[in-house]
């Protein structure tokens, strides 16, 4: 969708009837926009979050508020 107002592109998430670019249903999409993403990326950062299993804890738990992206990567499959 394109605003002639804004002269921004909007990517539709959810099909609707709007005429105007409401942000529950579009998302921005222009090159403005994708570059103030990338550079939000220059803020990532890593964290190991690890759990002996030997030592007897049997389980780990996440702050999932605290993450944008939360990759999980475990040896055994049967947590």
């Amino acid at each position: 969708y394109y605003d002639s107002n804004t002269k921004k592109m909007f990517y539709c998430k959810e099909t609707n009837s709007y005429t105007s670019a409401n942000s529950t249903y579009f998302e921005p999409f222009d090159n403005k926009e994708l570059l103030n993403r990338l550079n939000n990326l220059q803020g990532f950062k890593a964290e190991i979050i690890y759990n002996d299993f030997n030592a007897g804890k049997e389980s780990i738990s996440f702050d999932v508020k605290k993450y944008k992206l939360l990759v999980a990567v475990g040896k055994e499959y049967n947590w």
